[in-house]
């Protein structure tokens, strides 16, 4: 019982870094978005 709880969060855990990056991507590129709009309504 256990075990198997430790090898699903070291599961998830080796998932995180991905997730993250992927994560960080999406906002990034949102947060671009978002700042060529505000370019866009400021010009």
């Amino acid at each position: 019982m256990v075990f198997g709880l430790w090898s699903l969060v070291f599961g998830l855990w080796s998932l995180v870094p991905g997730l993250w990056s992927f994560v960080l991507r999406t906002t990034d590129h949102g947060l671009r978005t978002t700042d060529y709009g505000l370019r866009t309504t400021d010009y």
